[in-house]
């Protein structure tokens, strides 16, 4: 049976191994503001740990915990090598990657379920977009189109371009929640299907349909860009099916 801890003994716990976290929380919350007063921009390095460690008077290990955080909230990547260390990035759609990516490790997510998200955040972005969108936004989503075509063989570089594309409307409709969403999704997809059974003539339909949205963005047609923009959505679903149907036939030709 689990004795109850008395107040006294609950405070010991509680307050003794906190010290140490408390101490990270305050180095994460002191470079957090520095990036967030954009003193420290992406791209910059951080000091070293050894200067860290002299300069606030703190262990390897705390300096080494606090950067680690930092890295998981997608605000500082750390890289190897001689030439390498902890730098600033922009990377805040890292946190809901891997929550989704746990959910589908846990069997909780399906693909099923990654269509109704973006199709509930992308078909109100766009909406939004309509409202928004002006001559130079709609230029520069006809030049993010169009640079897919030189590399429509190239399946991962395919995909880059149309996550482009999708962050560029959602970016658009002035939400940074709906861009951070769906660069969180799009990176999802890459990484759990990587082998993307896009055909040819699948991306060059993907391409005519871009084109078709962006057109419909420039006439202010917010019903028919939420239409296209579910459409093109829901062919993902239809691959996965594809998909699917493939492995089941696999199997049952090796029974």
């Amino acid at each position: 049976m689990v004795e109850h801890m008395t107040n006294e003994k609950a405070r010991a716990f509680l307050i003794g191994p906190l010290n140490k976290e408390k101490l990270n929380q305050k180095i994460v919350a002191r470079i957090k503001k520095l990036i967030f007063s954009n003193e420290l921009q992406v791209g910059d390095k951080l000091p070293s740990e050894r200067e860290l460690m002299e300069e606030i008077g703190v262990s390897r290990a705390v300096v080494r915990e606090s950067l680690r955080s930092l890295e998981q909230s997608g605000l500082v990547e750390i890289k190897q090598g001689g030439t390498g260390g902890a730098f600033v990035v922009s990377n805040l759609q890292k946190p809901v990657f891997n929550s989704a990516f746990d959910l589908y490790s846990q069997g909780k997510l399906t693909l099923a379920h990654f269509v109704e998200t973006r199709k509930a955040i992308e078909c109100v972005a766009v909406r939004v977009a309509v409202a928004k969108a002006t001559p130079e936004d709609i230029a520069r989503l006809r030049e993010l189109n169009e640079a897919c075509l030189p590399d429509i063989d190239d399946k991962v570089k395919h995909r880059e371009h149309a996550a482009r594309f999708h962050m560029a409307i959602a970016q658009i409709s002035g939400n940074h929640l709906s861009k951070l969403f769906v660069s969180a999704l799009f990176g999802l997809l890459g990484e759990l299907r990587p082998d993307s059974l896009q055909t040819k003539r699948f991306k060059q339909e993907s391409y005519l349909l871009h084109k078709r949205i962006i057109e419909a963005l420039a006439a202010k047609d917010a019903g028919l860009c939420e239409y296209l923009m579910a459409k093109d959505i829901e062919r993902t679903g239809t691959l996965e099916t594809s998909r699917i149907k493939k492995g089941r036939t696999k199997l049952r030709l090796k029974k």
